[in-house]
């Protein structure tokens, strides 16, 4: 599991975690990252994608219209273009099969 250092995301700091190490002992390992690191958290590159399309238009003045419109991208981009997005090796993959996309980033 892929973790920033934000206080509630650590052992110490959240109880659910310290009780999900210790329910998966051995099975589960925790790679922290930087606090803050984009380059390294690939759901902020999926981020990009979104504020480029929705927010950096600069068309809605307030919050309902924005966050339709962000739901309105959300369901036009296709499992594919996530992978793309997020620069998984599998975004190319011919996955069209009954293959599933579970652990595909």
């Amino acid at each position: 599991m892929l973790l920033d250092n934000l206080g509630t995301h650590t052992p110490k700091g959240s109880l659910l975690v310290r009780a999900l190490l210790e329910e998966l002992r051995g099975q589960l390992v925790l790679v922290y990252t930087p606090t803050y690191d984009p380059e390294a958290n690939r759901i902020e590159w999926l981020w990009r994608a979104l504020r480029r399309v929705v927010t950096h238009t600069h068309t809605r003045e307030t919050l309902p219209p924005l966050l339709a419109d962000a739901d309105a991208w959300a369901h036009t981009i296709s499992p594919t273009e996530i992978l793309r997005q997020i620069g998984s090796p599998f975004a190319d993959a011919d996955l069209t099969t009954n293959q599933e996309f579970a652990h595909a980033a």
